[in-house]
C-alpha cells in the first residue's frame, strides 16, 4: 500500500530489496525510523503479528495517530469534506463496517457526521460508530499534513508551489486508516523503542534517520579543494559541461565549478579555454521550445495534461525514437501511465527501479521507433548512437532539487536563484540535450516542454541559458520543427525505406 504523505528518504523504491533481506518468520514487527510508513504500510498483515510503527518526530506520529484515529475530524480539517456522492459514502460505510471505534472524541465525530451526510446516511454512519480511544491534535496534524504536500519531496521546508489532488488524497487517507488500524503508534527515541520491544522472535526494521541528511558535509568546497588541491599532486579535470557561461573572462565562465570545488585561481591552478565541438550541431540538429504551456510548478496538474499533449505532436514528428527527460519520478510515471492508455504506433518503456537499465536500454535500441521515459542518471549516463535516439524532449528545466548541500550553497549565496539554481540547471539541461548528438552523423530533434525558455516575458536566467546550449537552431514552429526533421538524411532514409 502507498503511504499518504511523501518523506524525505522514503523506501518506495527499496521495497522489493527490503522485502528479499526480511526474515521469514517473526511475531512482532517494529519499524524503528517509520518515516512515511511506507515500510509498515505495504507489509502483508500476518495474524498474530504485532505491528509498531515508531519515529521521533512528534508532528509526524500525530498526524498518523489523527489518520488512524480520527479519520472523520482530520478529513474535515484538511477540506475534504463534505462529500456528495454515493461512492463517497459508501468508503464511509465499508470502512466503519469493517472497524471498531474506541474514540474519546466519539461525540465531535458524530455531529460531523451529521454535518456532512445527508439522512438516512448519516443515521447509518451513527450506528456503526462505537468509542475509541484516539490520541493528537487535528489541527496539527493537518497542517503538518499540508505542509508536506506543498513542499519539495516532502521535506516540509521548501514550497513546491505543486497543485494537489484532493480526491486521490482523500482515499489514500482512508485506505492507511483501515491498514493501521491494528499498529501501535510510538514517538520515542529508538533506544527506548528497542529496548520495550526488542524480543528474540521480534524484526527490528532500522532505516536512519534523514533528519538534518544525517548530518551531511554542506561545504563541500572545502573538502575538494583539500583532496584534489592542496597537495603535491597534480589534478586534470575535464568535462563538456564544465562552465556555466559561454561570455566574460576564463574564472567567469568557470564561476560556478571554482565556487563548488575551491579550484585555485592563482599560479597553482590553470583554466582551459573552452573548447568548441566538432560536431555540426546546427546543421543535423534544432532545438523545439514553447511559450503556450501552463507554468509546470504553479500549474502543475494543467502542465501535465497539456504537456502530454504537446509531447504526442513531438513525437509524431520524429515517428517516437526519443528519450524522455524528467526531473520527478512521479511526473515520469504519471505521463507513462496516460501514454500506455493510448493506442499509439510506437512502444512506450519507462526506466526501471535499481541500478542495472541494460535490459530496458537494450529493448530501446532494438525497437527503432519506441519512446524511453526516464529520470536521474538518464540525463547523463546513458549514450544511444543512431536513429533509434532522434528526439530528445526535455519534459520539465532540470532546476536542482532541494538537498542539504544545495540549501546551503543557496543560503550563502547573494541571489540563490542566479548563483546556484540557475547554474545547476544549465550544467544538467547541457548534459540532457547531449544525449542527442554522440556522433559525426547523429542527427535529430530536441523538445524542450516548458515555458520558462520562451523569449517574451523572459526569465532572468533566459539568455544565460540559451547561450550555454551547444545547438543555436531553435524554434518555437511544430510545422518549421517537421519540416528540418524531414531534410535530415535519417528522415529521409526511413521515407526510401
Amino acid at each position: 500500500m502507498k503511504s499518504f504523505i511523501p518523506w524525505v528518504g522514503g523506501k518506495s523504491k527499496l521495497l522489493w530489496l527490503i522485502r528479499k533481506l526480511s526474515p521469514s518468520r517473526y511475531s512482532r514487527f517494529i519499524d524503528v525510523f517509520g518515516g512515511s510508513g511506507t515500510v509498515t504500510l505495504s507489509r502483508p498483515i500476518q495474524p498474530g503479528c504485532m505491528e509498531v510503527y515508531n519515529d521521533f518526530n512528534s508532528d509526524l506520529t500525530n498526524l498518523f495517530c489523527c489518520v488512524k484515529n480520527r479519520t472523520m475530524a482530520l478529513l474535515q480539517e484538511l477540506g475534504f469534506l463534505p462529500l456528495n456522492t454515493r461512492d463517497d459514502f459508501n468508503v464511509l460505510y465499508k470502512f466503519f463496517s469493517k472497524e471498531e471505534f474506541t474514540d474519546d472524541f466519539l461525540k465531535e465525530e458524530l455531529e460531523l457526521t451529521e454535518r456532512y451526510l445527508e439522512p438516512p446516511d448519516a443515521e447509518t454512519i451513527r450506528r456503526m460508530m462505537l468509542e475509541r480511544a484516539p490520541r493528537g491534535d487535528v489541527r496539527r496534524a493537518a497542517d503538518f499534513f499540508k505542509l508536506i504536500r506543498y513542499s519539495f519531496s516532502g521535506g516540509a521546508k521548501s514550497f513546491a508551489g505543486k497543485s494537489c489532488d484532493i480526491r486521490r488524497f482523500f482515499y489514500l487517507i482512508w485506505e492507511c486508516s483501515r491498514r493501521l488500524a491494528d499498529v501501535v503508534i510510538e514517538n520515542k527515541d529508538c533506544v527506548e523503542i528497542v529496548r520495550q520491544y526488542d524480543r528474540p522472535d521480534a524484526f527490528l526494521y532500522f532505516d536512519p534517520p534523514y533528519y538534518d541528511a544525517e548530518d551531511c558535509p554542506k561545504n563541500t568546497r572545502e573538502i575538494t579543494n583539500r583532496l584534489y588541491f592542496s597537495g603535491s599532486a597534480r589534478t586534470i579535470l575535464t568535462s563538456a559541461t564544465l562552465t556555466n557561461a559561454t561570455e566574460g573572462s576564463l574564472e567567469e565562465q568557470y564561476a560556478y565549478f571554482i565556487s563548488n570545488t575551491g579550484f585555485p585561481t592563482d599560479e597553482h591552478g590553470c583554466l582551459s579555454e573552452p573548447k568548441p565541438s566538432p560536431y555540426p550541431y546546427d546543421e543535423h540538429s534544432m532545438i523545439y521550445y514553447c511559450d503556450d504551456l501552463p507554468h509546470p510548478t504553479k500549474e502543475h496538474e494543467a502542465f501535465i495534461e497539456q504537456g502530454v499533449q504537446r509531447l504526442l505532436e513531438v513525437l509524431d514528428i520524429s515517428g517516437g525514437k526519443a528519450l524522455v527527460l524528467f526531473t520527478a519520478k512521479t511526473d515520469m510515471e504519471e505521463v507513462y501511465s496516460i501514454l500506455s492508455q493510448k493506442e499509439l504506433p510506437y512502444k512506450v518503456l519507462m526506466q526501471q527501479p535499481g541500478s542495472s537499465q541494460d535490459q530496458v536500454l537494450n529493448e530501446f535500441k532494438e525497437d527503432t521507433n519506441s519512446v524511453l521515459l526516464g529520470t536521474g542518471a538518464y540525463w547523463e549516463g546513458i549514450s544511444i548512437e543512431g536513429k533509434s535516439l532522434s528526439n530528445v524532449v526535455i519534459f520539465r528545466l532540470p532546476f536542482p532539487v532541494p538537498d542539504p548541500i544545495i540549501e546551503y550553497k543557496a543560503s550563502i549565496a547573494k541571489d540563490p536563484l542566479m548563483d546556484v539554481r540557475v547554474p545547476e540547471m544549465v550544467i544538467k539541461l547541457k548534459q540532457g540535450i547531449g544525449r542527442l548528438i554522440r556522433n559525426f552523423t547523429d542527427t535529430g530533434i530536441v523538445c524542450i516542454i516548458d515555458r520558462r525558455l520562451r523569449d517574451a516575458p523572459a526569465e532572468r536566467y533566459h539568455d544565460i541559458a540559451w547561450a550555454s546550449l551547444p545547438i543555436k537552431n531553435r524554434t518555437k514552429d511544430l510545422g518549421e520543427l517537421r519540416r528540418f526533421y524531414e531534410s535530415l538524411p535519417a528522415a529521409h532514409n526511413e521515407t526510401e525505406g
